[in-house]
């Protein structure tokens, strides 16, 4: 399901500084197994942008092949 054209734009502006936060990051990730696949780990970084955003990124891990996907940037509320 695609998310409201402003709601993308909003993320699409985070793009660069999750990039940012998942390269440069000084503190662990939380991390948690998938409730949906055991198969899988779920790592959220949590940081603030230029602007004052926060945001957090989410990746997902593949315990099978150890390959790292991204998956969103969130805005909470």
């Amino acid at each position: 399901m695609q998310k409201r054209i402003n709601e993308r734009s909003k993320r699409l502006k985070l793009y660069s500084a999750a990039l940012d936060l998942i390269e440069n990051t000084r503190f662990a990730p939380t991390s948690k197994p998938n409730p949906n696949d055991s198969s899988e780990i779920l790592h959220r970084f949590y940081g603030t942008s230029k602007d004052g955003i926060r945001f957090y990124v989410q990746i997902k891990q593949d315990l099978k092949t150890g390959n790292r996907y991204f998956m969103s940037i969130i805005v909470p509320k």
